[in-house]
């Protein structure tokens, strides 16, 4: 699953490794700054009814609107886990990001990281090759398989790059639940 989501991320960063505006050189700055920006930002809410939840694992099955059941991951600094029981009505939020950042050898090393409860996770890879005339990169995933070769959005963009650079992918994840109340029995 790892590799998957490697080669993924890999893709999704390197479209658009290069599609960010990056501060130049008119701004007062000597050289321009590898790339780097957001991605992709998302956000939904749905009202979801508890299914069960376990306090001392810290997670809760919501089921969505859709009937579609789903684990949600409670921090520990959430409080009042205890108070929340099968039945209550409680509206989640996800929240998703895709950011990237082109960092230079020695900044970096390839690999893979994945932050506590899997909520995070960050790829480096190297770019292993570039062409300005098809507008790709290529890049090597940490695992060591074979190299992944996509197109960028803004090709003009990879003079800022090189062979050897390295490429630092982060996808994160979050839920914000809130327990709504019960309306009053009449």
């Amino acid at each position: 699953m790892i590799r998957n989501l490697t080669v993924v991320l890999l893709y999704a960063a390197t479209v658009a490794l290069v599609s960010c505006s990056t501060m130049s050189s008119d701004l007062g700055m000597g050289s321009k700054p590898p790339p780097s920006g957001t991605l992709q930002q998302n956000s939904m809410t749905v009202t979801a009814k508890v299914i069960s939840v376990d306090a001392v694992k810290r997670t809760a099955v919501l089921q969505g609107p859709d009937g579609d059941r789903f684990t949600v991951k409670v921090d520990p600094s959430v409080q009042g886990l205890d108070k929340v029981k099968a039945g209550d009505t409680v509206s989640a939020t996800y929240f998703e990001s895709l950011a990237y950042e082109v960092k230079k050898p020695g900044d970096a090393v390839p690999g893979v990281n994945v932050a506590a409860a899997g909520r995070a996770v960050t790829v480096t890879s190297t770019i292993v090759g570039l062409d300005e005339k098809k507008g790709t990169v290529t890049l090597q995933p940490p695992d060591g398989g074979d190299p992944v070769t996509v197109k960028v959005r803004d090709p003009s963009k990879l003079k800022q790059v090189k062979k050897g650079d390295l490429v630092e992918v982060t996808y994160t994840e979050a839920v914000a639940i809130g327990v709504e109340e019960k309306p009053a029995a009449q």
